[in-house]
């Protein structure tokens, strides 16, 4: 029998065929598995972008103080009235519903900000603010509602002089009377930067004794209004992101810097919290502050300078925080609509329900 045998040259060719075909299958994993790194890390990343921009999203909803609930206590501190999702809730203290109220049914529109305020001791009023230019007393009881003619978000009432303050037509504020709603002085409106665009009012704050009015402006900035003279006695410049009254003249501003206190009558700051916070609540009754923190909620001794509680019971975004009027209880809304009235001395859970 006839032995052939391939050219040395020839098998030398097919080896490095071979070879080379290894080296090929070797590149092509490599690429694969560079592929996948690649994809993977793409992934991350998009995980994380998108973590962030929810982040972002809610801190810049947060400073925008336009909330998705709002809360106020009766003055006699037996019902909380809940305004959100396009309706109006009043609770009792232990959060068991009374009464509801649609407001996007009546007037055909979205809801994007709104404001509340519980009237009178014994008729229950409840004066509301959404949408910017719809303002209204409801009664629950008759369930019969009053309009307010060219009154804006948002809103605020004073117990002890019974008068309303709204925004107006053209960004100004209105004092009006809790008695037959007719306005009774007008504040003008303001601008800001070179441009000259229009000053938002975004809240409005009675002090404890009626005498005084705080709006905070979209700039940024706090012009508190004497209501017996109708005049300008300070004027906050700067980053406010919240307000809220102490005792006599004294305030808590929420800013850049912490949170400042205040004594606008000697216009001159009294002292600085080097606590964190968006929101800020004084107690009607103690030197304490309710703030949300970290999308929880807090309480702050201000005497001795400490954090006395603090409390991240989910995560969603507190809307609201609100002390009934003698400071012995604190109820909070989120943004799922979860209202819960907190115990002040243990931070524990008195009662929760969720708002349907």
């Amino acid at each position: 029998m006839v032995k052939y045998r391939l050219p040395t040259t020839l098998m030398k060719e097919d080896r490095c065929y071979a070879m080379n075909n290894i080296k090929i299958n070797q590149l092509n994993v490599i690429n694969k598995f560079a592929s996948l790194c690649i994809l993977f890390i793409f992934f991350l990343l998009s995980i994380i972008f998108i973590i962030q921009t929810v982040a972002i999203t809610k801190v810049a909803y947060i400073r925008a103080g336009v909330p998705q609930y709002r809360l106020a206590w009766n003055p006699l501190n037996q019902n909380v009235a809940v305004i959100g999702n396009k309706s109006i809730v009043v609770l009792t203290r232990r959060l068991e519903q009374l009464k509801k109220r649609s407001i996007a049914s009546h007037f055909g529109v979205e809801e994007i900000t709104i404001s509340l305020a519980l009237l009178g001791d014994t008729n229950q009023l409840v004066l509301y603010a959404y949408d910017y230019n719809n303002v209204g007393v409801w009664n629950p009881n008759t369930d019969t509602t009053i309009l307010l003619d060219n009154a804006n978000f948002p809103v605020s009432w004073s117990a002890n002089t019974n008068l309303i303050a709204t925004g107006g037509n053209n960004h100004t504020v209105q004092i009006r009377s809790g008695l037959d709603f007719e306005v009774e002085a007008i504040f003008p409106n303001f601008t800001y930067s070179s441009q000259q665009v229009p000053d938002l009012v975004h809240s409005l704050d009675w002090s404890e004794n009626g005498e005084y009015l705080a709006a905070r402006y979209s700039s940024g900035v706090i012009r508190v209004w004497d209501a017996r003279t109708n005049e300008i006695i300070y004027v906050h410049d700067g980053d406010a992101r919240s307000v809220s009254w102490g005792p006599g003249t004294q305030m808590v501003i929420v800013s850049n810097n912490g949170l400042e206190l205040w004594d606008v009558a000697a216009r001159k700051i009294i002292g600085i919290i080097s606590a964190k916070a968006s929101l800020v609540r004084w107690s009607p009754a103690e030197n304490r502050l309710a703030l949300r923190i970290d999308e929880g909620i807090g309480l702050w001794d201000i005497e001795n300078s400490v954090m006395i509680w603090h409390r991240k019971y989910n995560d969603n975004i507190i809307s609201d925080i609100q002390w009934n009027a003698v400071g012995t209880l604190l109820v909070s809304v989120d943004s799922s609509g979860i209202v819960t009235i907190w115990d002040i001395e243990s931070g524990s859970t008195i009662a929760s329900t969720q708002l349907q």
